[in-house]
């Protein structure tokens, strides 16, 4: 039957995942609501994500409206590629992307008061690993697990999905993640005596010994005027 969806008050996807949530009071849709599956095909992930069943399960095929979407960490073409490819297809709503500050704080802290205080937009934003209990918990994000089939949250690996997850609930979707790697030389560590308990077992800085080693580390680093990695 036909329907309206409620305006929402929710947000949109650590450090090193980003990811996309609802938020604040957006602008009124219509859409399709069925007790069957929405028309979504993912990629099957090989673990099993344990997701609460949807309880307002919505058919998004003839949805229709204006979405704004407030984004600040995608850079160059992709965030435009990923509204191109929305709109083409779901061609009855239209995507405005609203510019956020680059800073996480100012960012969070701009989000918080302008849903807090009732704007209507923005309807998505991006936030850091930690935003989707923060907003869930302050009830500025909507659980986007009561609206998508459970099947969706099967294209990401279980840890996003749980990093996104509040009181069983699943309040973003994974948009990016970007990994660090620690390369070492053993015979440097060995020669400076760094990370000694446990070189061995290939477990540098696992140990008891790991501040300091990282503290002589970060010394040497300033004293030859040069920056690393902030451990």
């Amino acid at each position: 039957m036909k329907t309206r969806t409620k305006n929402w008050a929710a947000i949109v996807t650590i450090a090193s995942t980003s990811t996309a949530l609802l938020a604040g009071c957006g602008q009124t849709q219509s859409a399709n609501t069925s007790n069957g599956s929405a028309s979504i095909a993912p990629k099957q992930n090989t673990a099993s994500t344990n997701v609460v069943a949807p309880t307002h399960l919505v058919n998004y095929s003839n949805a229709s409206g204006s979405v704004v979407w407030a984004e600040s960490f995608t850079t160059g073409p992709v965030a435009k590629q990923l509204v191109s490819a929305f709109e083409k297809k779901y061609p009855k709503i239209k995507v405005t992307m609203q510019v956020q500050p680059s800073s996480t704080d100012t960012n969070r802290a701009d989000l918080t008061a302008t849903i807090s205080g009732g704007s209507a937009t923005p309807d998505v934003y991006m936030g850091d690993v930690i935003w989707p209990a923060q907003f869930a918990h302050a009830q500025l994000a909507a659980p986007l697990s009561d609206y998508l089939p459970k099947s969706f949250w099967n294209r990401f690996s279980n840890g996003l999905v749980q990093g996104a997850t509040y009181n069983g609930k699943v309040y973003a979707a994974p948009l990016f993640a970007d990994t660090a790697f620690l390369y070492y030389r053993k015979d440097l560590l060995q020669k400076y005596h760094l990370f000694t308990n446990n070189l061995g077992a290939g477990q540098v800085g696992s140990s008891d010994d790991c501040e300091e080693g990282w503290s002589k580390i970060r010394l040497c680093l300033a004293r030859c005027g040069l920056r690393g990695l902030d451990l």
